[in-house]
């Protein structure tokens, strides 16, 4: 937002912290919850006005998860829960990259999962945006699944999640 007062221009950002990604401690992955402490540890309280996370999991639908350790929708409620001990209640939390790629599972599969995600953190009181992964697959039928995230097939036929994010947003 830019504003122009008098002779003087101001501006303001929203800074998005974290870009934690949902996974558990393992070697070389760290849980999200233990980073974000780790950055609250290091004084990053009052440096950002919201949190990213990437709650991917191929096979647990998101609104199925909050009982279940490491599961997105459980971390990111951990999150939450750390956020307003922090003093940082007011902050969101966004969902700054999510998706299935249809290489890991059928295009039924991945209109499923997103609209389950969509659905369930919308719910969410303290959540912000959520960002699809990719708007077009790279290569659809590939068996990489950085080709496959797309709403679109690589030729821009519509999959079946594409309807699906269009009438929820």
């Amino acid at each position: 937002v830019v504003s122009h007062e008098r002779d003087r221009v101001t501006a303001s950002i929203d800074v998005i912290a974290g870009v934690l990604g949902s996974v558990a401690d393992a070697p070389g992955m760290m849980n999200p919850v233990t980073f974000a402490q780790r950055m609250y540890d290091a004084g990053a309280k009052g440096s950002f006005d919201a949190l990213s996370f990437h709650p991917y999991h191929y096979s647990l639908p998101f609104s199925s998860g909050p009982f279940q350790a490491n599961s997105p929708v459980e971390q990111v409620m951990s999150l939450r829960t750390m956020m307003i001990a922090m003093g940082d209640g007011a902050k969101r939390i966004w969902a700054s990259e999510y998706g299935e790629p249809t290489s890991a599972v059928d295009e039924a599969t991945q209109d499923s999962m997103i609209t389950d995600f969509l659905i369930k953190w919308q719910e969410m009181p303290y959540t912000g945006p959520i960002y699809v992964h990719s708007l077009r697959d790279r290569l659809t039928g590939s068996a990489d699944p950085e080709d496959t995230f797309g709403l679109f097939r690589s030729d821009w036929t519509p999959k079946p999640a594409q309807g699906a994010v269009a009438a929820l947003t």
